[in-house]
């Protein structure tokens, strides 16, 4: 590894321990580590680096509602675009979207228009190094939930740590209980050969 791609690593893992959530007591909102994990999720599988704002932010939502304190209502917008003053994240023309009255936040009708994703850059190296990928996911994981949240929060999001390597698609249990009729695929196998 050379002496540059090293310092971009180490500065890489120095910004998102540095990201800046909201705290109040022992409260704290998980929308930036939520985003960055499905975003994570995303690099993992092989997918492009910018994603519509309109196709993540149901699923962001719904990890809101699940790994979140209990709210009336939930905004996936707010790290979607606020995310960008930690250094990680653009909305590439972003600045080109009409804003709220007296904010710099976009109108969330505005931003369905937009997509989003880690910085050129970022995305470079965590593709290149599939176990820097992984430190970032566990820094994420053990600053930010409990430990009991981990497992189901990676299969929430698709992100597969156990090997650098893995790639983990979040249909893949749907698809396999499609395909053989929501019924044990051992007992179909020795059916059919049974028939046969």
């Amino acid at each position: 590894m050379s002496p540059r791609t090293f310092h971009a690593e180490q500065r890489l893992l120095d910004l998102i321990s540095r990201i800046r959530t909201w705290k109040q007591g022992s409260q704290r909102a998980p929308h930036k580590p939520l985003l960055l994990l499905l975003a994570l999720g995303r690099v993992q599988r092989g997918e492009p680096r910018l994603v519509p704002f309109s196709e993540i932010e149901e699923k962001l939502q719904g990890l809101l509602a699940s790994y979140g304190p209990a709210r009336r209502s939930y905004h996936p917008e707010f790290p979607f675009w606020h995310l960008k003053t930690d250094r990680l994240w653009e909305v590439p023309g972003g600045e080109r979207l009409k804003k709220r009255e007296g904010s710099t936040r976009p109108l969330v009708t505005e931003l369905r228009r937009a997509a989003g994703g880690f910085l050129e850059e970022i995305d470079e190296l965590l593709r290149a190094n599939p176990e820097l990928l992984r430190q970032v996911a566990h820094a994420l994981l053990d600053e930010h939930f409990p430990a009991s949240y981990h497992k189901d929060l990676l299969t929430a999001v698709g992100l597969d740590l156990t090997s650098p390597h893995a790639r983990r698609n979040p249909d893949f249990r749907d698809q396999v209980l499609n395909a053989y009729g929501y019924q044990c695929g051992v007992r179909s196998t020795i059916r059919g050969s049974i028939l046969a």
